[in-house]
């Protein structure tokens, strides 16, 4: 009787320790609120970047895989909480790779905006100054380019012009 009782002790004392093991391991909700914060600020970075004219495409993909990872954290935290919490650091670790990156892509679309700007002034010009040119020389060119094409023809006078 004594061996039963111990075995049953036995039994609850480790499952009442894997129970506090679980718990431990669960995420909480500051972990939640610290990947959603994560996840915001990388929007926000991510946002600024497309403002600037950067391609943000990849930052936006990945933003969608750290949401879902967020969702996937959220559905599985009751079930089993380590995995949770693992895909909960993924999702931080993603959207702070996400803050980093948006800098660059931003500083890369002002860059191609600037030059954008450029070429388009610089096309402006130069239409403007061909235009020009063939206002105050066109007639000029025009006639040169006709006596040259002309210059062996015999010009008669019709005895019908009065």
């Amino acid at each position: 009787m004594s061996f039963l009782v111990v075995t049953c002790l036995l039994i609850i004392i480790l499952s009442c320790a894997s129970f506090g093991l679980k718990a431990a391991n669960a995420a909480s909700s500051s972990d939640f609120a610290s990947a959603n914060s994560a996840i915001n600020s990388a929007f926000i970075a991510t946002h600024n970047a497309e403002q600037s004219g950067g391609n943000v495409t990849g930052l936006i993909a990945k933003l969608e895989i750290s949401l879902g990872l967020v969702q996937k954290a959220q559905a599985e935290n009751a079930t089993n909480p380590s995995q949770a919490l693992a895909d909960l650091l993924n999702a931080t670790q993603i959207a702070n790779q996400v803050s980093a990156q948006a800098p660059a892509i931003m500083q890369a679309g002002s860059s191609a905006r600037q030059t954008l700007y450029g070429e388009s002034i610089g096309s402006a010009a130069a239409i403007l100054v061909l235009a020009s040119l063939v206002y105050i020389y066109g007639g000029r060119i025009y006639h040169l380019i006709w006596f040259y094409l002309y210059r062996n023809q015999n010009v008669r006078r019709s005895e019908n012009s009065g």
